[in-house]
């Protein structure tokens, strides 16, 4: 017996196969981040990862100017915002679905897969309205409790397959609050790139040759919002690493959207299995994705040494928006009484 479990731990290390560790997805959502500051000068540790899988700062989404519901539901569905019933204007529900109960990528996980879903957020009203679902969610704020990441583990059945969501809200936040691309809203930007890499590394380290990483963003924006039309708005950034992502994988240039994410994400970690595949879905996996032979492992990211650590406490929370918008309010109402006395005088 001794010999067989010897001759089995051979040949997956051999293999390079993740059949032998527990199979695991990690999904990293951060809202409102303008695509280009999560490149190396903002989130270097970030890169270390994205550099060794595939990824674009140049994926198309569907601008929606209002709802941050709709901006998501393209990630999680694999359809339009419009086909799942919402307007810009009334948010979802509000139209009648031209698909009728469509299943998000945690449903098909969780009901045709056999995986564990885990959700941690900093605005589970957001992930609810968008998931549709019960499932527990794990409240957190990275801006307040940054050690909530230095041990990043689960409960329950450790020995089942699991899919994972990380979600952000503070960059959003901020940008409304502060600017977009303000100082405040890079500060925070440097602290989730160093809690998403002591939450890559303490999973990936779970299972080492079984875990696919995918990090995704829903807008950007511009000054205090992202209700403007803009490239920051309509781009948004996407990556994935680990067991069976081609490594080095440059998708700028290629024309890939946001609706693609949910079915390249199926067609990597269940590649084959069509009859998990919902068949309304309309558009591909991004197929250059799927390499189930040179895709990274642990080992090959390097100790991030030359990144010093940065305070993730925000020093000063102002609402600058607020601020602006009450100055040119009582501006407006100066104008319009200093007009009114004109008139009458």
């Amino acid at each position: 017996m001794k010999i067989l479990l010897l001759l089995v731990v051979v040949l997956c290390y051999v293999l390079h196969q993740s059949n032998c560790d527990p199979q695991q997805v990690v999904i990293f959502a951060m809202d409102g981040t303008i695509s280009s500051h999560t490149t190396p000068r903002y989130m270097p540790l970030l890169h270390e990862f994205t550099s060794k899988g595939a990824s674009t700062v140049q994926m198309r989404t569907i601008f929606s100017r209002h709802h941050a519901v709709n901006g998501w539901i393209p990630h999680f569905y694999g359809i339009t915002a419009l086909e799942y019933g919402c307007s810009d204007e009334g948010g979802c529900n509000t139209l009648t679905p031209s698909i009728l109960d469509p299943k998000s990528i945690m449903d098909i996980f969780d009901d045709d897969l056999g995986y564990r879903i885990y959700l941690f957020s900093e605005k589970p009203s957001l992930i609810r309205g968008i998931l549709g679902h019960t499932w527990p969610i794990v409240e957190f704020d990275a801006s307040t409790d940054p050690t909530f990441f230095e041990d990043f583990h689960f409960s329950g059945d450790e020995e089942s397959d699991r899919l994972i969501l990380v979600h952000w809200n503070v960059i959003d936040r901020l940008g409304y609050t502060d600017g977009f691309g303000s100082e405040n809203y890079n500060l925070m930007i440097s602290c989730v790139d160093q809690q998403i890499h002591k939450i890559t590394m303490q999973l990936w380290d779970y299972s080492p040759n079984g875990t696919t990483f995918l990090f995704m963003t829903d807008r950007g924006g511009k000054g205090f919002n992202h209700d403007l039309i803009s490239m920051d708005a309509l781009q948004v950034a996407f990556a994935m690493w680990g067991k069976n992502v081609k490594s080095h994988l440059n998708l700028m240039g290629h024309v890939v959207e946001s609706q693609q994410i949910a079915p390249t994400l199926l067609d990597v970690v269940a590649h084959g299995n069509t009859d998990v595949v919902p068949s309304y879905w309309t558009v591909v996996p991004i197929t250059q994705v799927y390499d189930d032979t040179h895709y990274a492992i642990m080992s090959q990211i390097p100790s991030p040494t030359t990144y010093p650590p940065v305070e993730c406490r925000i020093p000063h929370y102002i609402n600058h928006k607020y601020i602006i918008s009450t100055i040119q309010l009582n501006v407006v109402l100066s104008l319009i009484t200093a007009i009114a006395i004109i008139t009458i005088i």
